[in-house]
């Protein structure tokens, strides 16, 4: 059975941050892979959830997309959710992060 996924207001923000720094940085066909990547990844969270690195016990996991982001996530195993909590670029200070997980 596949996990439904919910995207918190901090993961859309973080996401469209990304977004903006890609294209600030590179160009318009990377930001469309990101996008392609993040969509292929979470459909496969959808059917495999516990494939990152669960980092509290909060059931809060890690998984690193590409050298440069990070995803985070929470999974509800009772009522198969996984809330989308927040995307991190690893080139950014991660003191703050613990504040949002």
């Amino acid at each position: 059975m596949e996990y439904s996924v919910h995207w918190t207001t901090l993961a859309e923000s973080s996401y469209n941050d990304e977004l903006n720094f890609i294209l600030l940085k590179w160009n318009t066909q990377e930001v469309v892979k990101f996008i392609n990547l993040t969509e292929n990844f979470i459909a496969i969270l959808q059917r495999t959830p516990m494939i990152g690195r669960c980092i509290t016990a909060k059931d809060i996991y890690s998984f690193v997309m590409s050298k440069q982001t990070t995803l985070y996530y929470k999974l509800h195993t009772d009522s198969k959710k996984l809330d989308i909590l927040l995307f991190h670029n690893n080139s950014r200070d991660s003191n703050y992060l613990l504040k949002y997980l």
